[in-house]
């Protein structure tokens, strides 16, 4: 079924349609930040590292049960053991002299370094695993960047709270937009509609333009969206290059498009189908 179209809702559909258009890109630039910001989190906490620094009497087995014991916990992707010995060696070649020499001893104690898995890297499940490890007799002194993960932390709390607060604010300006698009398609089509309900149309016959029509500007509006942020970071790499990297190395322009395409359809199908239910369901007198 094809409703009658007039220059007047062709005119206010083109209208909508670039004004979605123009929001969808402002949403998609709001997430680019966002995904940057939250694959540069995810970085920073897959290399978090707990340094557990060894009492120098602790013995081989007492050392391996101990790895083996934070391995099988769940918390670390990785676990190294480095021997005081080996540590001498990697110091010594770090700062390019036999520091051993001149000290007389090597004050350089065994450790075990944990890498927390990006899952638990939060301050207080790391806290526990501290505070836990501590209890351990073998274990000296432990170190970790604790002010690091609580800032990552805090700082992906807060952005996400502000960018998600704007992205909705957007969609919402989309979703009047779209409303009043339809209402005025619906009210430059009423005698049609008005005519088939008349003659036995059922609600969905007389919705399923409308929504299909809606749907089809969703997936054209949120793909020319994410072409043209496409466009201007092609077209910026060289001030850009990081944010470009980052987004490629974490398949950030997928998950952008599929973000895009997702809340687009979803915001215009929805809008489009509450407006056309309110008319389908309107009195004669109210259509007019």
């Amino acid at each position: 079924m094809q409703f009658v179209r007039t220059s007047a809702s062709s005119i206010s559909r083109i209208s909508a349609f670039a004004g979605s258009t123009l929001v969808l890109l402002m949403v998609g630039i709001f997430l680019v930040f966002y995904l940057v910001a939250l694959q540069v989190s995810d970085h920073i906490r897959s290399q978090f590292t707990v340094q557990l620094l060894l009492n120098a009497d602790a013995s081989e087995e007492q050392i391996l049960s101990f790895k083996k014991e934070i391995e099988g916990g769940g918390i670390a992707s990785q676990v190294s053991y480095t021997s005081s010995e080996q540590a001498e060696q990697s110091y010594s070649k770090e700062i390019g002299e036999d520091f051993v020499q001149v000290l007389g001893y090597n004050p350089l104690p065994a450790s075990i370094d944990v890498q927390i898995n990006p899952e638990k890297a939060d301050e207080s499940t790391v806290d526990t695993f501290v505070e836990s490890c501590k209890q351990n007799p073998i274990i000296k002194d432990v170190g970790y960047e604790k002010t690091l993960l609580q800032s990552v932390n805090e700082n992906i709390s807060k952005w996400g709270a502000i960018i998600g607060g704007i992205v909705i604010l957007f969609l919402i300006i989309s979703a009047f937009i779209i409303m009043n698009t339809v209402e005025l398609a619906i009210s430059s089509q009423r005698l049609i509609i008005r005519s088939m309900q008349l003659v036995g149309a059922t609600p969905w016959f007389i919705k399923r333009p409308f929504l299909w029509q809606s749907l089809k500007n969703a997936l054209l509006s949120s793909t020319i969206a994410w072409l043209s942020i496409s466009l201007i970071l092609y077209f910026n790499q060289q001030s850009l290059a990081d944010i470009i990297q980052i987004l490629l190395d974490g398949g950030g322009f997928w998950k952008l498009g599929v973000l895009l395409i997702t809340l687009s359809i979803v915001v215009g199908v929805f809008s489009t189908y509450i407006t056309v239910s309110r008319f389908v369901r309107a009195k004669l007198h109210q259509m007019y």
